[in-house]
């Protein structure tokens, strides 16, 4: 876990390749972890506007338990991101840590990120297709040609 100071230096250092801001949880928090799982692994702070401004969330019991739950049923394979809290400002803001997959590529209900700069790049068929093949160390040079 990092701590409140480790985490202020990266809302400092904006988004980036491997970190992304959400002022709250949705399906675009989501598409987020498929990006970083798919790529280098990241971290999205939720309760941080685009600009940078701590805003915080409100959490309830069970909030971080569903969030997460909600992550592991939306990926395939099944995501499990490290999710905790953080308090900056007296505001509380999530922290879901992002390692990259070893087996790729990772999907949101059939869609299909990588990271690219500060932004999540949906992938094309023929994407999709050489993202598998890496992870396997597979070729198209390896394959006769009929």
């Amino acid at each position: 876990m990092k701590t409140s100071q480790d985490i202020q230096r990266l809302i400092d250092g904006g988004e980036g390749q491997t970190v992304e801001f959400k002022a709250s949880f949705n399906k675009e928090a989501v598409e987020t972890v498929v990006a970083f799982a798919n790529t280098n692994g990241g971290v999205v702070l939720v309760g941080v506007s685009d600009k940078g401004q701590v805003n915080g969330v409100a959490l309830g019991k069970e909030t971080l338990t569903e969030w997460l739950g909600h992550i592991k049923t939306s990926t395939s394979p099944t995501v499990i991101p490290d999710i905790y809290t953080v308090s900056i400002n007296q505001k509380e803001i999530v922290v879901v840590a992002v390692s990259e997959y070893p087996i790729k590529p990772v999907n949101s209900r059939g869609k299909y990120f990588q990271r690219k700069s500060a932004s999540n790049h949906q992938l094309l068929l023929s994407e999709i297709t050489n993202v598998y093949m890496q992870t396997y160390n597979f070729s198209w040079d390896s394959y006769e040609a009929p």
